[in-house]
């Protein structure tokens, strides 16, 4: 579903409002395999993050 939104909006928001945690496996499964599935480009400009709090953008970093 996510990559259908990226090629079909400007923009996609992943809101991460009121998650607290993230678990590695989720973000390489999710993320990882997101940016491997777009061209490097279009995932910077098309995808953003919201709402994350210091350990999400972690795990999230470490997974891309």
């Amino acid at each position: 579903m996510i990559i259908d939104k990226v090629h079909s909006n400007d923009k996609v928001f992943l809101d991460f409002e009121g998650v607290e945690v993230v678990t590695n496996s989720f973000a390489d499964e999710c993320f990882r395999k997101l940016r491997e599935a777009i061209d490097n480009e279009v995932f910077r400009k098309k995808i953003a993050f919201i709402n994350t709090n210091d350990f999400i953008q972690r795990v999230i970093i470490s997974a891309l």
